[in-house]
């Protein structure tokens, strides 16, 4: 046949994908035909005569033929590929078809190949290529034949033809889950059952299964796969909310709307309907647990009146019945549509047992003194937490005080003088001369030549994490603390402020000048980290008193208007920001105007600028070059002043700053979970009530730096800049 090598990778091929392998001369009549070969081509199994059976006459168009011998000869004797349309009885047939030249035939010329009936999967790639959950097929080895783009996305891979004829077995964690989803596969022909699974770089994930047999084979079967990682950490959390959560799927083949199956509750939802086990719950139907029909009915029209205006449902009173008594019991719900792909698939909710109050009260008043009630719980829980941070927060700005005090009164500060590398150098200089000198009476000194050995040590040690903290602000300073700690260590463990020691040779190595020199580096350390702790609490206290005003959402806030120059409280939120900034090596500049007059509320203001800076330090991108700018002006001729912060960080998806979702309470920007960056989604929501509230504006926009808008899917920093306009008056 030509090229052996070529000849044995088709066979293989062919063999793995259930391909039939047929040989026929120029004009067409059969010489070979294996039993898949003749499935596909209409001949009799027992057929001993191929010769009068021609595959040109199976051609649905015969120039076709004609056409693909032209192309065998062109290509020097292929192989080629291609699908082909045939007619086997009457019924239309497309084949995947390739073939070659067989010089092995010495009589005539010959031509073979291997073919394949897909008249049922050429639309079923394009149907599912797109398709938002993974789709494949695998052969009766368990091995993947056929996958679309999201299943290979799920499992890890770039490519196809690194999935290609890979078992499914690979990717199950636990071996006792491939048993018992397989069993219960051949048994019950299908299985749907949440797995865990780890994808080709070994990544844990929670993949939903669904998988059936293929009727025409015996074990060969397709499915669907769906990464459910997040679902299932937010059902898990769920389970132990102590609010009744349930969701259901809708079911497309009944006519009632509103009909669905249960596929998740929490163990607080079955409580509520008198069930011990939470998963008898699982499969049942939503609405079997309505007491009262026509109720049920008023229901379903509530829900349909929502949905068309996109709302979800909230406090609505159903009645429903308990399974182990049949006591009627009066719920609190809250639901909304469940949507894929622009599709309803079902819906979510919770349930809150009210039927005490209901009895008790039923007057709209008791609940709201209830939830004001737990308002105030929490307010207090807030105000028990922020107490110690107003306290610590007290005692790192007495230390900053006090040690600022005592450092310009009577000491030299390293760290107001001295760049973090230029202190790292100047100390490596002085242990070198120390050393040095060590070495000199180190003939004379025993201790003086075991002093030598340490700080030879330490010298040697603070040169290699100068070396590999670069410019890193944190590191430098913990690489030129480390080595000052240990130099005074040895210095104390060796007797070295002994009286009598210091009166020796060695008191002219070591001076008071060098190690009052290693107290104030330790000193300037100690007063730097005050510095970065006083700024964390107080962006701690700014993020609580946030929260704080989430909870008593609804109820109307108070803001004291009053002149003010904005620029004390830039100057301030710099100050705070710039160390805790430092440390993750982002550097922050600013242009501000001598005054900046504005009639607003001071605390609050404060509070919307810490926020934002904030948001621009945490969700900064990671690497070198990170930055914050903060820019503001007077803008006379509109009667307004500005204020613009922009950072370099992650990015914020276009439409959640087109819908305005980005200021949603409790709302987190899609890029914020796929970074695990955390946050409260309260922070941009209060800034937007604060400036709303001052007849002012607040716009955010996020663009790529460069040309990184021609990369997918939002990699790569954007420049966020968020824009603040406030009247004078």
């Amino acid at each position: 046949m030509g090229n052996e090598p070529t000849r044995d990778e088709i066979l293989n091929v062919s063999n793995f994908l259930e391909m039939g392998f047929y040989r026929v001369t120029e004009n067409g009549q059969f010489i070979y035909a294996d039993s898949k070969a003749r499935k596909f081509f209409g001949i009799p199994p027992g057929e001993a005569d191929l010769a009068k059976h021609s595959i040109t006459e199976r051609y649905i168009f015969p120039a076709e033929r004609e056409l693909r011998i032209k192309k065998l000869r062109d290509s020097g004797g292929g192989p080629i590929s291609s699908v082909i349309s045939i007619r086997v009885k009457g019924e239309t047939r497309l084949l995947f078809d390739q073939c070659w030249h067989d010089s092995d035939q010495e009589s005539e010329t010959c031509y073979a190949g291997v073919v394949k009936g897909i008249e049922d999967r050429v639309l079923f790639p394009k149907m599912f290529d797109e398709f938002p959950m993974g789709v494949y097929e695998l052969d009766d080895n368990n091995n993947f034949a056929y996958f679309n783009k999201k299943a290979r996305e799920i499992l890890g891979f770039s490519t196809s033809t690194g999935l290609l004829g890979k078992n499914i077995g690979d990717f199950y964690v636990n071996e006792e889950d491939l048993n018992n989803f397989s069993e219960r596969v051949s048994k019950d022909k299908c299985a749907h059952d949440v797995i865990k699974f780890k994808d080709v770089k070994g990544k844990l994930m929670e993949v939903e299964c669904f998988t059936a047999l293929i009727d025409e084979f015996e074990k060969a079967r397709w499915g669907m796969i769906h990464d459910v990682t997040k679902r299932q950490r937010y059902f898990r959390a769920l389970d132990k909310m102590p609010t009744a959560y349930y969701y259901i799927e809708y079911n497309k083949k009944e006519d009632h709307k509103h009909r669905g199956k249960i596929v998740h509750c929490n163990e607080e939802f079955a409580q509520i309907h008198g069930v011990s086990n939470k998963e008898d719950l699982i499969g049942r139907d939503i609405t079997d647990f309505y007491a009262d029909k026509e109720k049920a009915e008023e229901y379903y029209r509530h829900l349909e009146e929502e949905d068309k205006k996109g709302e979800a449902v909230h406090g609505y009173t159903l009645e429903l019945k308990r399974f182990d008594n049949g006591e009627v019991i009066h719920v609190s719900v809250e639901s909304h549509l469940v949507k894929q792909g622009g599709k309803v698939i079902g819906r979510e909710g919770t349930l809150r047992n009210i039927s005490d109050k209901i009895e008790l009260e039923r007057q709209v008043n008791d609940t709201k003194d209830r939830l004001d009630r737990i308002t105030a719980d929490i307010n207090n829980l807030i105000h028990t937490f922020l107490h110690p941070v107003l306290k610590f927060s007290g005692h790192a700005e007495l230390f900053q005080q006090s040690g600022t005090l005592l450092y310009q009164s009577e000491r030299y500060i390293p760290h107001a003088k001295t760049a973090l590398p230029d202190l790292g150098k100047q100390l490596e200089d002085k242990l070198t001369l120390i050393t040095e000198k060590l070495g000199d009476i180190s003939g004379i000194s025993d201790l003086a030549a075991i002093l030598k050995l340490e700080f030879e040590k330490i010298r040697n040690v603070l040169d290699y994490n100068l070396l590999r903290a670069q410019k890193r602000s944190r590191l430098l300073a913990n690489a030129i603390r480390d080595a000052a700690l240990w130099a005074l260590e040895v210095l104390e463990r060796s007797g070295f402020f002994n009286i009598n020691i210091k009166k020796g040779s060695l008191a002219d190595v070591f001076t008071d000048e060098f190690i009052q020199y290693l107290q104030d580096i330790l000193f300037g350390y100690l007063l730097e980290t005050s510095r970065i702790l006083k700024g964390e609490t107080e962006v701690m206290k700014s993020e609580v008193e946030a929260l704080r005003r989430y909870i008593n959402l609804g109820q109307k806030r108070k803001y004291i208007f009053k002149k003010f120059n904005l620029n004390k409280i830039l100057e301030a939120n710099i100050a705070t920001f710039k160390p805790v900034m430092a440390q993750r090596d982002i550097e922050i500049d600013y242009t501000l105007p001598r005054k900046l007059i504005a009639k607003i509320s001071e605390n609050d203001i404060d509070r919307v600028i810490c926020n934002i800076l904030h948001n621009a330090q945490k969700y900064s991108n990671p690497g070198p070059g990170r930055f914050v700018k903060i820019k503001a002006k007077d803008l006379e001729s509109e009667n307004l002043v500005e204020i613009v912060i922009s950072s370099l960080g992650i990015p914020i998806k276009k439409y959640e700053l087109d819908s305005g979702n980005i200021f949603k309470f409790g709302y987190r920007g899609e890029m914020a979970y796929h970074t695990d960056r955390d946050g409260t989604g309260v922070g941009l929501a209060d800034a937007q009530e604060v400036i709303e509230a001052h007849r002012g504006r607040i716009v955010i926009t996020s663009e790529p730096v460069g040309d990184n808008n021609l990369l997918p899917n939002y990699q790569g920093p954007y420049i966020t800049k968020v824009t603040i306009r406030l009247p004078k008056s």
